[in-house]
């Protein structure tokens, strides 16, 4: 359960910081992301994702907080790519998400 929902229940005002941190932040292309081309194989995705994730682990850079949203973008954008139905739907509509009903009605 998010931290939100049990702000609410538990009677206490939500902050800014916490309302914020759940507001969907525009993602950086994955492909740009990891280096890769949209032709690119499973298994290039895969080796490029793997590469960067050794580079920009927080545990490999202790202490340096752009290595660890480095790695925070480098693990989105393969939680997208790296999912068979979710990269077909992004290189189809983009951002990952399901196409709108009406937007498959306009082309």
């Amino acid at each position: 359960m998010h931290s939100w929902a049990n702000a609410s229940r538990s009677g206490r005002a939500l902050d800014f910081a916490s309302v914020r941190s759940l507001i969907s932040v525009p993602m950086k292309d994955p492909y740009e992301v990891l280096g890769v081309q949209k032709t690119d194989s499973d298994a290039a995705i895969r080796s490029a994702y793997r590469k960067l994730a050794k580079r920009y682990h927080p545990d490999v850079n202790p202490g340096k907080p752009e290595a660890a949203e480095r790695f925070k973008e480098i693990s989105a954008a393969y939680d997208l790519l790296g999912d068979k139905e979710k990269r077909a739907r992004y290189d189809r509509g983009g951002r990952g998400n399901p196409p709108l009903p009406w937007a498959a009605a306009a082309r």
